[in-house]
């Protein structure tokens, strides 16, 4: 799914996108076909152990009459032999990882990786490839950020448990499903949860779920193939599953969430977030049961304050908007300078770069509070912007040098947060007046989706005004400009 997410933006950036797999399920057929993209299958390739001279060739096979810009590479198998022999036929490579174990030959890695680091990969990659890393860049559909508002809302006071989502991943290999069925019947419940269920049509085990759904007094709604998994966890107020790639989605849209190990590459992952209170960790699924799994509903069921509590950790760690700011490494914006001009997170190493920026009097000349905050106010309001995912900031780049800062932040009415975001930004001054801004604000358009962009310029901005007319901004009130997006 990390390639189908960044496949379905580069298709709206009319990017043509082809997967080349090993043994491809047909519901993947009929997803890769259902969003427009082209597959080709190396299924007659498939081996008992991966033969990287093989797998390379039968690549080559299937690519050489291409002009491939970039191979994206998701395969744990593959290393550095490999990728060299493919360098030849492509312009570019790019590496999905979160192993960080093996030589890499690429020009672009990433890893969104809870507290991953750039330096865990320095030792395995060439001084020139360019390391993303973290859950800023989590591979999330679109659909996340878009419903994060709703998902706000919903969880500002989590009170009851009513809606219940399962999901171990495609295939439930090792009947967890069952298990945690059982586990929810088995818990004293005022009113019945409502259970929702998404898992592949191909599990082995799916006549056993629907034979035990069929059998429950519970509401259990079993979903095949889901295509709506955003919108059932937005509704859902405790999800049971797998730590894989479904952790971050329920991350992003704050859902309180249980979790078990059904991978090696799952341990290290939950046993972290379960210590920074991110997810209740059940430990591997050899070990769990129904009596575990019926434990920590309980646990979750009485102690209201720690569902909360691992809600916010979890909007606060994922904003979903990863798959868009990777795409900006691939495709960089420019303006007729060729300048590249790329927005990325706000990081720790800019702490002391903006706070000489804040200080500039000239630069906050058109801020609304023009007073210069002293070093312990700077830091406490860096601080803020960096660990909250609902204020999005971003350090805008200009051929990879800091240039500027976009701030967003939701607005509130009594105690409900609007579908409507406070927008600023500002440039230093040897970046000003070459259309960075411009494409900067044109960036952060693409984020969104159905909201409404808010800026406050002061009357004798004139150059600010110039730029968000430009930009289709309309006057609201008094100092306020608005967008549509």
């Amino acid at each position: 799914m990390r390639c189908l997410n960044i496949a379905n933006e580069m298709k709206k950036r009319n990017k043509r996108c082809i997967f080349v797999i090993n043994s491809i399920p047909n519901a993947i057929c009929d997803l890769l076909l259902k969003y427009g993209h082209e597959y080709i299958s190396l299924e007659e390739n498939v081996y008992q152990e991966f033969d990287y001279l093989n797998d390379a060739k039968s690549t080559i096979d299937a690519i050489k009459d291409k002009d491939i810009e970039w191979l994206i590479v998701d395969n744990y198998d593959i290393d550095s032999r490999w990728h060299k022999l493919l360098r030849v036929h492509v312009k570019k490579i790019l590496v999905i990882d979160d192993l960080a174990n093996r030589y890499y030959d690429c020009d672009l890695l990433i890893d969104q990786s809870y507290k991953r680091e750039e330096k865990e990969y320095q030792n395995y990659v060439k001084k020139e490839c360019k390391l993303l890393t973290g859950t800023n860049y989590t591979l999330l559909d679109e659909r996340y950020s878009y419903l994060r508002i709703k998902a706000l809302n919903r969880r500002r006071n989590i009170s009851n448990i009513e809606n219940i989502f399962i999901s171990v991943g495609s295939i439930d290999n090792y009947n967890i499903i069952n298990k945690t069925i059982n586990a929810i019947k088995d818990v004293s419940w005022d009113i019945k949860p409502v259970i929702s269920i998404s898992v592949s049509s191909e599990t082995p085990n799916l006549n056993d779920i629907k034979a035990l759904i069929n059998k429950s007094e519970f509401d259990i709604n079993l979903n095949l193939d889901d295509k709506n998994v955003p919108e059932r966890i937005m509704q859902a107020d405790l999800s049971i599953g797998a730590c894989g790639t479904t952790t971050w989605e329920r991350c992003s849209l704050g859902l309180p969430s249980i979790v078990i190990v059904l991978s090696e590459n799952q341990k290290h992952i939950s046993r972290v977030l379960s210590e920074d209170n991110v997810v209740i960790d059940l430990g591997e699924h050899k070990n769990v049961d129904e009596k575990l799994i019926k434990q920590k509903i309980l646990l979750l069921k009485s102690d209201k304050k720690l569902m909360n509590n691992l809600s916010n950790n979890g909007f606060n760690l994922v904003d979903g908007l990863g798959v868009k700011r990777l795409c900006q490494y691939i495709y960089p914006s420019k303006n007729k300078y060729n300048d590249e001009i790329i927005l990325r997170p706000l990081n720790t190493t800019d702490l002391d770069t903006i706070y000489d920026w804040q200080s500039n009097s000239k630069i906050r000349e058109y801020f609304n509070n023009t007073d210069t905050p002293t070093k312990e106010e700077h830091s406490k309001w860096f601080e803020n912007r960096l660990i909250s995912k609902n204020k999005i900031t971003s350090v805008i780049t200009v051929n990879d040098s800091p240039a500027g800062v976009i701030c967003l932040d939701p607005i509130e009415s009594e105690g409900i947060y609007l579908d409507i975001y406070a927008i600023s930004i500002y440039l230093i001054f040897n970046y000003q007046g070459r259309g960075i801004a411009f494409i900067s604000l044109k960036i952060i358009e693409s984020y969104f989706n159905n909201v409404e962009l808010q800026a406050q310029i002061k009357k004798d901005n004139e150059s600010s005004l110039s730029l968000f007319k430009k930009l289709g901004y309309t006057h609201r009130s008094a100092e306020t400009y608005c967008k549509k997006i």
